[in-house]
C-alpha cells in the first residue's frame, strides 16, 4: 500500500508531504465522487510508478534500519540500499481524497495540497521580507530589553 503520484504535473514531494493515507477505508470508484470538481487522469507510466514505489520502499527500510534497529552509533549508513528487491508487487490505479489550491502573489504561484481524509495540509507559503525582517527585529530587540532588565535586577 505504498502510494505513488501517477500525475506529471504536481510535485511528488508535495503530494507524499500529506500522507499518510489509510487504504483499510477505499471504496470502489464512482464518477459521482467528481461531480463539481476537477479531475486529471494519470500520465505516468506504471513502470515508473512502481520503480518510485520500490525507492521508497528502500527508503524506508534503510530509515527503520537507522532509527529503530541499530542503537549506540554515531553514523549508521546504507552500502547496499540497491540490492533490495521487492518481488511479488502489484498495482492498482486509485482516485485518492487530496485537494489543491492554487494562489498566486508576487507573481509566484503557491501550491496547497490537503489530505481529505486526515486534513492534514502542506505547501509553501509566500513570506514577505519587510514583515519578516520586522519580527526579528522585534524579537531581538524584546529579548535584549527582557536579559538588560534581569541584570539589572541580579
Amino acid at each position: 500500500n505504498v502510494p505513488v503520484d501517477a500525475s506529471q504535473k504536481i510535485d511528488d514531494k508535495l503530494m507524499e508531504s500529506i500522507e499518510p493515507f489509510n487504504i483499510s477505508q477505499a471504496v470502489d470508484f464512482n464518477t459521482a465522487y467528481l461531480a463539481g470538481y476537477v479531475a486529471d487522469k494519470f500520465d505516468v507510466d506504471v513502470n515508473d510508478c512502481m520503480g518510485r514505489a520500490n525507492q521508497r520502499i528502500g527508503q524506508s527500510v534503510l530509515d527503520s534500519f537507522k532509527h529503530e534497529t541499530v542503537k549506540g552509533y554515531d553514523d549508521v549508513g546504507g552500502e547496499r540500499v540497491n540490492a533490495l528487491n521487492v518481488t511479488n508487487g502489484f498495482y492498482k490505479y486509485a482516485l485518492l481524497p487530496v485537494w489543491l489550491v492554487n494562489t498566486k502573489w508576487n507573481g509566484q504561484t503557491y501550491t496547497y495540497a490537503m489530505n481529505g481524509q486526515t486534513g492534514k495540509m502542506t505547501g509553501t507559503f509566500p513570506i514577505c521580507p519587510k514583515r519578516s525582517a520586522a519580527w526579528f527585529a522585534g524579537i531581538c530587540g524584546g529579548v535584549t530589553v527582557a536579559v538588560h532588565l534581569l541584570q539589572m535586577l541580579l
